[in-house]
């Protein structure tokens, strides 16, 4: 995924931009993991998506 915005790093988004941007991420992870492109496990305390 790519952001058209003027920030350098993801630290500097404001907080509600970046609930936006993990938000979208973890909703593509889940659909790549519905079509059985990647694989979720629980490891510690996290979800753990991998290929």
């Amino acid at each position: 995924m790519t952001w058209d915005m003027s920030y350098d790093s993801f630290e500097q988004f404001p907080v509600q931009q970046k609930w936006f941007a993990s938000c979208e991420a973890l909703a593509h992870l889940k659909y790549l993991q519905e079509k059985g492109k990647v694989k979720r496990e629980f490891q510690g305390d996290s979800f753990v998506f991998s290929v």
